[in-house]
């Protein structure tokens, strides 16, 4: 017998090699299942609040005291859900608030102070206005349901803050109040004074609050927006409230009387029960102010005192039994309601002689019918008047208080980070280690009990070898199609790519915005291989990891065809050139775009970004970024993406592009009808999400148009840009 050699090892792992790899990989699978079943996902959010009085522990309203744990108030929570349309048990209110943990950043200057006090046997708590909220939920849930639940947070908490702490009101439509309402003209003129006497007071509140603000949207102050109201009570109103006392206009004059009568009768008794309750606290003041008066406090602050000692004395008698300030307190008290009360009796007084007089006017009506004819018919014009009034400035002030606001509660809250998600179990580490680790102790034991089996053999002169042969026939050592491929490709790099070349296609515009758009594509014709599609030229770049070789040589490129556009027509054209998602990473491509601007003395503006809307969420950071270098971003294949809120509410791209696929409405039609139908649906499904983009100021472009009849239909849709074989394909510049 004799000892295994390093070739019989090599020998033994060939033989066994795919039953142990098959044998790992199960257990693999069996341990990414459990690890899944266990994982969960943490999100995380910074925030920090910026308003006066932040660092002292206060709210926005400068009263209330700062609690940041209102961020998971269940009325935030609750709208948040709904935001995003969560209907999950598993993603309840209660649930959601149990697992998110909210604590405050302490610098470390202030964790230093702290711990010298503490030293010092005193406490001190560094204030914080810095925050890091994390919410932890079970990965049954999908790593981007924690985004998307905090983006939604994000916008109720801002609406919750403005609600509670900004005095944020909603000017009303007045006149829409009591439009086509069964209520009588006289009434209809005091609901409408009342609200207009509420929004001027409203409006003068915040002109006083904000005196140097004006909007940029409206134009208006709130000043101004105050005594265009005033102007409506003054002019408008007063005119048609004269119409109606001068006419003693009616629908039904009864029933204006008995309403009156039960008015005054409801004043006057209000009127008794204020005058009995500030007469005796009139009283109250009396007897109150004879007793301070005999004081010897008074007596002392008046200096009427001969005997101080004797003086000070007493007072110290009075200060141990009496409680001055509450004294005092007590005092003025019994002065407000006194005051309260007689005020209230006074009103109602002079609110009865005014239904009085009213009532007097209709029981005792002269007016002629001709009169009254004429005074409603004007009453008709001014009340359209009013009726566009109330609707016109109602929007303007109600725009002009959103715009406020919104900056106000932008400054005054900062969101440091986006949300940010990370595993708590790194399954797929785990898993891969568990191969490996199978793998491995497999193999081994597998050597094991070959190296035992050989020293039960009986040594019979035979060599156990391995030779390098497949399938009993020598290696081939030659390269295939692909690694020819692949050697070609490196040429060109270190040749500059110098048959590469680039071509261009129009994104024509729908609206005629002046500004030449196109999407910028890659070609090589190799005189070996012919023409070498996109898509092996991309994938051999990968995977020869020359990426940043190529990114240089398109961009700059593009950066000289953009100047020769404009020598040529005197403007600058946006070309879009097409970014997987790794080339984001690490910030590479920024650095290469910039450098190419800089050299070339290209405006940023004219280059876009075309990027992958599918696993959007993994650039986010980078993606902001380049929109901060002014770059314009395009998010392709948007219609494939199941992130399209999140793109359009947190990147805000500044173009998206949809594949005329989306209306291929006839792949499974069976007849006329159906097609219709479905085309129907499928126009209203892309006008829709072309609403929700243009809300944001987001441009669509379609892409893919190759015949007549789908112009035909890309024409009954809001787009703004169209693209395909069917308008041009894509040419090198020719100048």
């Amino acid at each position: 017998m004799k000892a295994l050699n390093i070739y019989d090892i090599v020998d033994i792992v060939r033989k066994s090699f795919l039953r142990i790899l098959a044998l790992a990989l199960v257990i693999g699978i069996v341990t990414f299942i459990v690890a899944s079943s266990l994982q969960s996902y943490t999100c995380s959010l910074g925030f920090k609040y910026n308003h006066e009085g932040a660092a002292d522990g206060l709210a926005p309203d400068g009263k209330s005291k700062l609690d940041p744990y209102e961020i998971q108030n269940p009325v935030v929570i609750q709208a948040a859900l709904k935001g995003i349309g969560i209907v999950d048990k598993k993603a309840d209110i209660n649930g959601i608030r149990q697992n998110i943990s909210i604590s405050k950043v302490v610098t470390e200057l202030d964790s230093e102070v702290s711990e010298s006090a503490a030293l010092l046997g005193e406490k001190y708590e560094a204030p914080a206005t810095e925050y890091r909220m994390k919410l932890t939920y079970n990965a049954d849930l999908g790593d981007k349901f924690g985004p998307k639940i905090f983006t939604s947070i994000i916008n109720e908490y801002d609406e919750f803050l403005l609600d509670k702490y900004y005095n944020r009101k909603t000017v009303s439509d007045f006149a829409k109040i009591v439009d086509n309402s069964s209520a009588d003209y006289i009434n209809i003129a005091d609901i409408m004074a009342s609200e207009i006497d509420s929004i001027i007071e409203y409006l003068n509140s915040m002109s006083e609050w904000y005196p140097d603000f004006r909007s940029k949207n409206t134009g208006y102050t709130f000043g101004e927006l105050a005594s265009i109201y005033q102007n409506i009570r003054n002019v408008q109103h007063a005119k048609f409230y004269g119409n109606i006392r001068a006419g003693n206009l009616a629908k039904d004059s009864e029933m204006v009387i008995k309403s009156y009568q039960t008015k005054c009768k409801e004043l006057g008794e209000q009127q008794r029960i204020s005058w009995d309750i500030s007469e005796k606290y009139k009283s109250s003041i009396i007897t109150f102010y004879d007793s301070y008066k005999a004081a010897g406090l008074y007596k002392q602050a008046e200096n009427v005192q001969e005997n101080v000692d004797s003086s000070n004395n007493r007072d110290r008698e009075i200060i141990d039994h009496y409680d001055v300030e509450e004294y005092i307190n007590t005092y003025d008290g019994i002065v407000t309601s006194y005051v309260d009360n007689a005020v209230n009796s006074s009103k109602a007084g002079h609110d009865i002689n005014y239904y009085t007089n009213i009532i007097n006017s209709y029981k005792n009506d002269t007016v002629d019918s001709a009169i009254k004819e004429r005074l409603l018919k004007i009453n008709e014009q001014v009340f359209e008047e009013i009726r566009a009034l109330s609707a016109k400035y109602s929007g303007i002030a109600n725009e002009s208080i959103q715009e406020l606001f919104d900056t106000k509660v932008t400054t005054d809250l900062q969101y440091l980070i986006a949300p940010e998600v990370v595993t708590d179990i790194p399954v797929n580490f785990i898993t891969l280690f568990a191969i490996v680790l199978a793998f491995g102790l497999l193999l081994m034991f597998n050597i094991f009990v070959e190296f035992a089996k050989s020293f039960a053999q009986t040594n019979d002169g035979v060599d156990i070898s391995i030779t390098n042969t497949v399938g009993g026939e020598k290696a081939d050592d030659s390269s295939d199609d692909m690694d020819d491929l692949h050697r070609l490709v490196f040429e060109q790099c270190r040749k500059g790519f110098n048959e590469f070349y680039l071509v261009y296609q129009d994104m024509l515009s729908c609206k005629n915005d002046g500004k030449a758009h196109m999407e910028t594509f890659i070609r090589w014709n190799n005189p070996k291989l012919g023409m070498v599609s996109p898509g092996r030229i991309i994938e051999c770049v990968s995977q020869l990891n020359i990426f940043d070789d190529l990114n240089k040589w398109i961009i700059m490129n593009v950066c000289k065809d953009i100047k020769k556009i404009h020598k040529k027509t005197d403007e600058y054209p946006v070309i879009h050139i097409n970014c997987p998602h790794s080339e984001l990473g690490g910030f590479k491509i920024n650095d290469i775009i910039i450098n190419c601007l800089k050299e070339t003395n290209v405006p940023a503006s004219s280059i876009c970004l075309e990027l992958n809307g599918e696993e959007i969420s993994a650039s986010l950071e980078e993606i902001l970024f380049v929109k901060k270098m002014g770059i314009s971003v395009c998010i392709d294949r948007f219609d494939n993406s199941d992130e399209n809120d999140e793109i359009i509410s947190v990147i805000e791209p500044e173009y998206v592009k949809m594949s005329m696929d989306i209306l291929n409405y006839d792949m499974y039609a069976t007849s006329k009808d159906d097609i219709i139908s479905s085309a129907f649906d499928m126009i209203t499904y892309l006008s829709e999400v072309i609403r929700k983009c243009h809300d944001k100021k987001i441009k669509v472009c379609l892409c893919g148009v190759e015949d007549k009849s789908q112009d035909k239909i890309v024409s009954m849709i809001d787009l703004d840009y169209k693209q395909g074989y069917y308008y041009g394909k894509p040419q090198k510049i020719t100048y």
